[in-house]
């Protein structure tokens, strides 16, 4: 898959989110009504599993930057370390 197209890929599939609106939220059966003893729970822990992927995320980049920058170290100042 190349670049371009990839890339109007991620913007058709950001377009449907976007139209879908309240019709992707989940209803009251699966979620239970809003005012329940377990709704503040199950917001915790979908911001705990949120925070999980980004660090996750910011782990991997940050990884990624370090190798990079790693490999644009020349050898004569690798040795001198």
């Amino acid at each position: 898959m190349t670049i371009a197209r990839a890339s109007k890929l991620s913007a058709l599939t950001a377009a449907l989110f976007l139209a879908a609106n309240d019709a992707a939220l989940a209803c009251a059966t699966c979620m239970g009504t809003p005012d329940e003893e377990t709704a503040p729970a199950i917001r915790a822990s979908i911001l705990f599993l949120l925070a999980a992927i980004a660090v996750t995320g910011s782990c991997f980049g940050l990884f990624a930057f370090y190798l990079a920058r790693r490999d644009g170290i020349p050898a004569d100042q690798e040795s001198q370390r």
